[in-house]
């Protein structure tokens, strides 16, 4: 019997996806999305990651949400880049699961893949690749024309 993750926000089942990077589950209503660590050390750069499991192991953060899986709460830590916090993302030490918000992970720096391993992929994985790309486009410029109206 498959695994039952619920958004930590809207308390509904999660919504299992799959994209180039690896399984993640999201929610219809807020959009927020579950991710795995393994999954994100695949988009995020290794400096933040490292960055925000210090702060999750130093106890030193509150704990607000409860984790998607396992239920415990999650530690609720800042996400620095150049010594300005972005985000404060949810994180669970005992599932290694990271809760973004709406928005959040597509407002923190991505790795880039190089265009040569690009190259090399198959179709179905450079065809995911750029949609997960659009995806990200869009969603920043949504919240560009949001703060233009401010």
């Amino acid at each position: 019997m498959p695994e039952m993750y619920y958004c930590p926000s809207c308390n509904i089942e999660l919504v299992r996806n799959k994209n180039a990077f690896g399984m993640y589950w999201s929610c219809p209503i807020c959009t927020g999305k579950a991710i795995s660590l393994s999954v994100i050390r695949q988009v995020l750069p290794e400096s933040i990651i490292n960055d925000f499991w210090r702060k999750v192991t130093s106890d030193e953060h509150p704990q607000k949400k409860a984790c998607p899986a396992c239920k415990k709460l999650m530690s609720e830590v800042p996400i620095s880049v150049n010594y300005e916090v972005l985000e404060y993302l949810d994180i669970c030490r005992t599932c290694f699961f990271i809760w973004f918000d709406a928005n959040e992970l597509e407002a923190l720096p991505q790795v880039e893949i190089p265009q040569e391993v690009i190259e090399t992929l198959p179709y179905e994985v450079r065809l995911a690749i750029a949609e997960y790309n659009i995806e990200r486009i869009a969603t920043l410029r949504e919240k560009e024309i949001e703060a233009e109206q401010i």
